[in-house]
């Protein structure tokens, strides 16, 4: 039989990116991810990252306005949603959304600090992601938002996943 190698100074990097990526599936089904961001630089580095954690982007877009046309058109599981844009920021275009669909699941994305109207209580944004965005924070926010939308897809509640106990930066 084979054996299962998971020591860095015994196993090339693909060994072990693949096995990673084997146990997020086992444990997580993707996520089907809308990314909403006026920054097309940002954008595309997110979509890469969103795409190495194991998920599908089903589209990319850079107002708030057509956050809300292609939630409608393509129902994705997450909105990585910027906060402040141009043609509709990303509060307005998430309560739009939630007022529509409440199971929504959004996760604001941020350089702000510190705003009242980024926390989930106030916005109704399942969680809020400081940029600049590490691969390990996002991969961790969005293994959770999955974990939680399966096992309660409807329950509503939120959680600020940068102030969870087991968060890491």
């Amino acid at each position: 039989g084979g054996s299962v190698c998971l020591a860095r100074s015994r196993c090339g990097a693909p060994q072990e990116i693949f096995l990673a990526q084997a146990w997020n599936f086992l444990l997580f089904w993707p996520v089907r991810v809308l990314i909403a961001d006026d920054e097309t630089s940002f954008t595309s580095v997110l979509a890469d990252l969103v795409r190495s954690c194991g998920h599908e982007v089903v589209a990319v877009v850079h107002s708030g306005l057509d956050a809300i046309r292609s939630y409608r058109r393509h129902k994705p599981d997450v909105v990585l949603m910027d906060f402040a844009m141009a043609r509709l920021n990303g509060l307005t275009a998430t309560r739009n959304i939630l007022s529509e669909g409440p199971e929504g699941c959004i996760l604001f994305l941020s350089g702000l600090s510190e705003r009242a109207e980024l926390t989930p209580e106030y916005s109704g944004a399942f969680a809020v992601l400081q940029k600049p965005i590490t691969r390990g924070r996002l991969e961790q926010a969005l293994n959770e938002t999955a974990s939680r939308r399966q096992s309660a897809p409807k329950n509503g509640g939120t959680v600020p996943a940068d102030s969870a106990p087991n968060s890491q930066s």
